[in-house]
């Protein structure tokens, strides 16, 4: 099963009918199409939504809903809005307990971006995604041609990078196409970064869906839509959705890697290779055994050799110790790009 989280209908358009997809009318407030192996939600713009419609659809999975329980009255959650009311609480619900559905679920975010100088049409896979703090500018609002507000133009501040809430996504294998620092803006950036491609959604993206999968099965794919010689103020409904489906042949091979990934995930995943050696070896707690799973199935996935051979359990006095130092194998191993 994969997961994809779209910002707008329009950019969700060519994915519903390249993969015949239905709409389920019974969830609300986001738009949710499923088909075989595949469901879309339509989050609208912002970090928070997308946060949001992630773990909306990671409670449908777990078989119950979860937005209703944490949306406060002051929290607009309008598919088309630009500007959103951040939850005082976790939007998180505490009754998922994170990794405990079956299988394994693949995530990729799918949308628009713009750039510096990349060209119109153009599309990344994000190895890098955070947070990046704006400048608002007293320049008039943004908009698409069809009235949907996008919202004010700011200035990213170079020096105020967000150093919180970064992600590093992981592909088991070589890249299928370019990749890009991913930059999570609060609104439309008037003065584009010489890099990174600059959106709304990803971090709120990457918040929900790290805590129900592993970084290998969480991915974002940007297209390039405006740069410092066409602005955003050009783009229509129309001409997001030919930028989206003029990528349909990455985006299906894409999806179908993740898919794969996650089949082999799952192939892995009743009982990975060295873990009753080591809850045999050390004292291991309920939650412990759940990360020590996830960090085997990792290693699994990207090396041929056993991780005992790198970090003997011996050399360590408890199990803590042993996953950081295995943890930092781990990222050893992640394909550079």
């Amino acid at each position: 099963m994969i997961f994809i989280v779209t910002a707008l209908d329009c950019e969700a358009r060519p994915l519903i009918q390249h993969y015949k997809l239905r709409r389920c009318q019974q969830f609300k407030p986001f738009p949710l199409y499923t088909g075989d192996d595949i469901r879309l939600v339509v989050s609208g713009i912002g970090a928070v939504n997308a946060m949001l419609a992630t773990a909306m659809m990671a409670g449908i999975n777990a078989g119950q809903s979860v937005v209703p329980h944490y949306v406060k009255p002051d929290l607009h959650l309008s598919p088309n809005s630009s500007v959103i009311a951040k939850p005082r609480h976790s939007i998180i619900p505490h009754s998922i307990i994170p990794g405990t559905q079956s299988p394994e679920l693949a995530w990729l975010n799918i949308g628009i971006g713009g750039h510096y100088q990349y060209d119109i049409g153009s599309a990344f896979l994000a190895h890098k995604v955070s947070n990046a703090a704006v400048i608002k500018s007293p320049v008039m609002k943004s908009t698409v041609t069809d009235s949907t507000v996008i919202g004010e133009s700011a200035t990213i501040d170079p020096h105020t990078i967000a150093k919180v809430n970064t992600y590093y996504p992981i592909w088991g294998g070589k890249w299928p196409c370019s990749t890009e620092n991913i930059l999570t803006v609060p609104s439309v950036v008037s003065d584009y970064p010489t890099q990174g491609i600059c959106e709304m959604e990803g971090t709120g993206f990457c918040e929900a869906a790290y805590r129900f999968s592993t970084a290998e099965l969480v991915h974002l794919l940007k297209v390039v839509s405006d740069n410092k010689m066409q602005s955003i103020d050009s783009l229509n409904k129309t001409s997001i959705a030919a930028l989206i489906e003029k990528q349909m042949p990455l985006i299906s091979m894409v999806v179908e890697s993740l898919q794969q990934t996650a089949n082999a995930l799952n192939d892995l995943a009743a009982m990975p290779n060295d873990y009753e050696f080591l809850v045999g070896h050390y004292p291991v707690s309920v939650s412990m055994q759940f990360q020590l799973k996830q960090l085997l199935r990792r290693w699994q996935l990207l090396a041929e050799h056993s991780i005992l051979e790198i970090v003997p359990p011996e050399k360590y006095q408890s199990i803590k110790r042993w996953m950081k130092v295995a943890t930092e194998q781990v990222a050893l191993l992640r394909v550079s790009f």
